[in-house]
């Protein structure tokens, strides 16, 4: 399913409020019904990362997507999701998008039933996120909508569950080895990574940012008709 509107997601200032819609950290909005999701290899409480919600003209109209990932462990083999063969027209499994977040969480919800949830302890400094109509859909910016800019060749997966299909929601890009989109609160600790080059060892790392599926191009999609949508990631590099 094409889908040709696109938003250009701009990082703002200024302080969290109760009426942002789409915003990097600070305290996620979440129906508060839902429990704050935990990472299922370590048992701690996943870091909140970023949430959007959906324009009127996108498929996913009224659903908001929150972006959880967990900075306090580390396992080689879930540095990223889970990808399926082949990449490209990949068939999605049935249950498999649920099973495969084990220290990641994408929470899809209904936009209109959120409060801020303050039993949240934020890691990453708020940021308001603005979305501008981009005039080319394809353009290689982060982004809601549009069509894919790809780093590689096009691993756009074909369908969920036999015959649901799958739209492109968006994307963010790559970014600079001194990342600031996902800035820390001073009392954050740093993300658990390998010290290839230092200790040897599996430590905290002292970059004052974390980074989400460890700095990859990240494409988004998502199913359509289902009640609440679910997300197929896929990452490049």
């Amino acid at each position: 399913v094409s889908n040709e509107e696109a938003y250009q997601l701009i990082a703002g200032d200024g302080e969290q409020s109760e009426s942002e819609k789409s915003f990097i950290g600070g305290y996620p909005k979440l129906p508060p019904h839902l429990d704050l999701p935990v990472c299922r290899l370590c048992g701690t409480q996943l870091t909140f990362f970023l949430q959007v919600s959906f324009p009127e003209n996108s498929p996913w109209y009224g659903q908001t997507l929150a972006v959880f990932q967990c900075v306090d462990c580390y396992h080689q083999d879930r540095l990223i999701p889970e990808l399926l063969s082949p990449l490209k027209g990949a068939r999605i499994p049935e249950g498999f998008l649920d099973h495969s977040q084990l220290n990641f969480r994408f929470m899809v919800f209904d936009s209109g039933e959120t409060v801020q949830r303050v039993d949240y302890t934020p890691r990453i400094r708020f940021c308001p996120l603005q979305l501008s109509p981009l005039r080319d859909a394809a353009s290689h910016v982060d982004k809601l909508g549009g069509r894919p800019w790809w780093l590689l060749e096009d691993e756009s997966p074909a369908c969920y569950a036999g015959d649901i299909e799958l739209t492109f929601l968006g994307q963010l890009t790559q970014r600079p080895m001194e990342d600031d989109r996902f800035e820390l609160l001073p009392d954050a600790p740093g993300q658990m990574f390998e010290d290839y080059f230092g200790t040897q060892s599996i430590r905290r790392s002292d970059d004052r940012y974390y980074k989400l599926f460890i700095g990859n191009e990240i494409y988004l999609f998502g199913t359509v008709g289902l009640p609440t949508g679910l997300i197929y990631c896929v990452v490049q590099n």
